[in-house]
Formats: structure tokens, sequence, C-alpha cells
């Protein structure tokens, strides 16, 4: 689904609701299936908060306050992100490719460098495969900052990351000049296309 998820009553706690719906006589029902630990967000709910909420009372409002200020840097960090991008990525869609400059690229800050990763990621690929893990990001930082001249990376779905002394590009493989990829999952097996 898409669109913006509108939560008005989310700075305020279950008394706070009940107390409110009593004083102004508003009908409310309460989903029986909350009072199980059976689903996660029940046990989190009964056996983690409340011993903290019980220990310090105003917890609420401060875990609250600490989502709403990193929700906001967050908004900034991506904003910068963008701009980042658009300063320094070259970005064809026709060719499915991204490239930048390293020595520019580790100009910015860490925050900022992974957020670009994972933008140009997000343009290269329709979907992101499932495949795809925080290993390829530490990957992604460990090639860039080798002192290898030349180098590069296979990621998931065809994704090549190719250094070239200062310059790296992230574009799919030519699958004609590709002999032999396969991702193993492990722990399991594998059949072979020759049957073996």
């Amino acid at each position: 689904a898409s669109g913006e998820l509108i939560r008005p009553m989310l700075s305020c706690s279950k008394a706070q609701i009940q107390q409110y719906c009593e004083q102004h006589e508003v009908p409310y029902r309460i989903d029986p299936s909350n009072d199980t630990v059976d689903y996660t967000r029940n046990f989190f709910r009964h056996r983690v908060l409340a011993p903290i909420k019980t220990e310090f009372p105003t917890f609420h409002q401060h875990a609250q306050r600490f989502s709403e200020a990193l929700k906001a840097d967050e908004a900034y960090l991506e904003g910068q992100a963008a701009e980042m991008f658009a300063e320094l990525v070259e970005y064809d869609a026709g060719k499915q490719a991204a490239a930048f400059e390293i020595d520019r690229f580790l100009t910015y800050p860490i925050a900022l460098q992974r957020r670009v990763y994972h933008l140009i990621l997000m343009y290269l690929y329709q979907a992101l495969p499932v495949d795809l893990h925080h290993r390829h990001e530490a990957q992604f930082f460990e090639l860039i900052a080798s002192s290898k001249a030349n180098s590069s990376l296979d990621f998931p779905a065809g994704l090549q990351l190719t250094k070239s002394y200062n310059r790296l590009t992230v574009s799919f493989r030519n699958e004609a000049k590709d002999l032999f990829h396969y991702t193993f999952h492990a722990p399991g097996s594998v059949t072979l296309p020759d049957g073996s």
C-alpha cells in the first residue's frame, strides 16, 4: 500500500484514550487478543514494556519524543543524500548504470555514503533481490577503500560493481559474457544444470 499513514493518537497512552472515551461517553471496544502474549507485539507490550513503564512512568513520552527526533533526523539525512546523489552520481536510466568518482564520494560523511549506496541500488534494481544482504554493503565499502586499482564485485541479479582506479561503475553484467553464476543458499543442496 502507498500513501501517508497518520496516527494522531500515537503519543497518547491507552489509559489516556480510555479516560477520554469515558469522560466524553465515546463507545469503544478492546480487542481480547490484546490480553494474550501469543503475538509478538503483545509479548513485547506485556513482558518488556510493562515492567519498564512501572519503573519509569514517563518512558512512553520519552520514547515518543526520541522516535520523533529520529524521524526528523532521518528525513534530513535522506534529503542530504538525495543532494549528494544529484551532485556526485552519474545515473543513466537507459543503460541501468550509475558511476561516481571514489575520492569525491569519500569526502562525504559515512551516514550519507551509506544512504547514497542504497539510493543507487534502489535506482538500479526494479525490486531489491531477497539475497541482497548487509554483507553486500560491507563489500561495497571494502571495494572503494581497496588499494587495488582495478577490481569488481558481483551482486545478486547480475549487478556488477567495477572499480577502475578512482571510478566506480555499478551496472548489470552483459549476460553474453557471463560463463556461470549461481547463488548458493546454505544449508541446503543444489542440483547443477547437468543433473549432478
